[in-house]
C-alpha cells in the first residue's frame, strides 16, 4: 500500500521527481512509474495494482498529461475503483482544445469518450494550482492537506480494494472473505462512506464482496448453530441411552438376585423336602421295627388286667369282712 499514486506525463518528469522527493521527506509513500515507455500487458497490470493499492490518486495536470492515452487510462481506472482523485495543475491547459487530439488522432480516437468522461470528473474537482501557488513547498502543503483528509476511511477503501483483488485472484474462495469483527468493521465503513457521499465511494465490487462475506458468515453461523444443536441432541441421546443402559444393568442385577434368591429358596425347599422324606422314611422304619418288637405286648397286658381285677375283688371282699367284724364288735360292747 502507498499513500499516493502519481499520474503524469513523461515531459513533466523533473517536477514529478521534486514532488516525489518532497512527499517521501514527509513520510508519504509514493508510487511512481519511472521506467518510461514499456507498454506491455504486465506493465499495465502493475500500473492498475499501483492505483488500487494507493490511498490517493494524484493527477499532475498539464497539456501533455491530458493528451496522453496512458494518463487517460490511469484516470479511468482510478474512477472505476472510486479512488480519491487529487489534481495538481502544473502547466496551464486549453480546455477548449482539450479533447481535440482524441478526435483527430486515429490512435487516440478509441479513447475519445474515455477522455470526455474523465474531463467531466476532473473539472468538478478543486485543483491545487501550482501555477498560482508558485513554490513546491506551498503546493506540497496543499497536497498534504488534501490527502490527509479522513485518512482512516480512505485507507479502509484501499485495503478493501486489495482484499477484493485477492478474492477475485483466488477464484472467489470463501477463505478470502471477511469474517467476524473485520466484517462488522467494513460494514460500518460502508455505511459511513455512503453517508459521506464523496470519494472514495464504495465500489460495486466492494459491495458485492461485503455482501458475500455477510452471506457466508451468516450461513456459517447457522451451520455452527445447527452443529451445536446436533451435538446437544447427540449428548442428550447419549445420556438417555446411558441411563437406559444403566437401568437395564440395574434391572438385570435385580433380576439375577431375584433368580438367585428364588433358586436358593427352591434349593432350601428341596432340602427340607428331602429331610422330611428322610425323617418319614426313618419313622416308618422305626415303626416297623417297633411293631415287630411290641407284637406280644397285648396278651401280657390282658393277663395283667385280669389279675388286677381279681385283686380288686379280693380287696373288696376283705373290706366287707372287716366291716362285718366291726359291726359284731359294736354289738358285743352294747351287751
Amino acid at each position: 500500500m502507498a499513500d499516493v499514486f502519481i499520474s503524469y506525463s513523461r515531459k513533466d518528469t523533473d517536477f514529478i521527481r521534486e514532488l516525489y522527493d518532497a512527499l517521501n521527506a514527509r513520510q508519504r509513500e509514493t508510487w511512481v512509474d519511472w521506467r518510461g515507455i514499456d507498454y506491455s500487458t504486465k506493465w499495465w497490470e502493475e500500473i492498475c495494482a499501483g492505483i488500487e493499492g494507493a490511498d490517493n490518486f494524484v493527477l499532475v495536470i498539464s497539456p501533455d498529461a491530458l493528451e496522453s492515452v496512458y494518463c487517460q487510462r490511469e484516470i479511468e481506472h482510478a474512477r472505476k475503483h472510486h479512488k480519491r482523485i487529487v489534481t495538481v495543475l502544473y502547466r496551464e491547459i486549453d480546455a477548449a482544445n482539450l479533447i481535440g487530439s482524441f478526435y483527430t488522432d486515429a490512435e487516440k480516437r478509441p479513447y475519445e469518450q474515455t477522455a470526455r468522461d474523465n474531463w467531466e470528473v476532473i473539472q468538478a474537482i478543486q485543483w491545487i494550482d501550482h501555477t498560482k501557488l508558485g513554490t513546491l513547498e506551498r503546493t506540497l502543503e496543499a497536497l498534504l492537506d488534501a490527502i490527509d483528509t479522513d485518512p482512516a476511511r480512505v485507507r479502509k477503501h484501499t485495503r478493501l480494494l486489495l482484499r477484493v483483488r485477492e478474492w477475485e485472484g483466488r477464484g472467489r474462495s470463501p477463505s478470502a472473505l471477511l469474517r467476524g469483527d473485520e466484517l462488522a468493521e467494513y460494514e460500518a465503513w460502508q455505511a459511513t462512506s455512503d453517508a459521506a457521499g464523496d470519494e472514495p465511494r464504495v465500489t460495486d465490487e466492494q459491495r458485492a464482496y461485503i455482501a458475500e462475506s455477510r452471506r457466508t458468515e451468516d450461513a456459517d453461523r447457522a451451520a455452527e448453530r445447527q452443529r451445536e444443536r446436533r451435538i446437544r441432541q447427540f449428548r442428550l441421546t447419549a445420556v438417555a441411552l446411558a441411563l437406559v443402559g444403566l437401568l437395564a444393568v440395574i434391572l438385570a442385577l435385580w433380576a439375577t438376585q431375584r433368580a438367585n434368591s428364588a433358586q436358593e429358596d427352591a434349593d432350601a425347599a428341596d432340602a427340607r423336602e428331602r429331610s422330611a422324606n428322610t425323617q418319614a422314611a426313618n419313622a416308618r422304619t422305626e415303626v416297623a421295627f417297633a411293631g415287630q418288637t411290641l407284637t406280644p405286648i397285648p396278651v401280657t397286658l390282658a393277663a395283667a388286667n385280669e389279675q388286677l381285677t381279681a385283686v380288686a375283688m379280693q380287696v373288696e371282699q376283705g373290706e366287707a369282712r372287716i366291716e362285718a367284724l366291726d359291726l359284731a364288735s359294736s354289738a358285743v360292747d352294747v351287751l
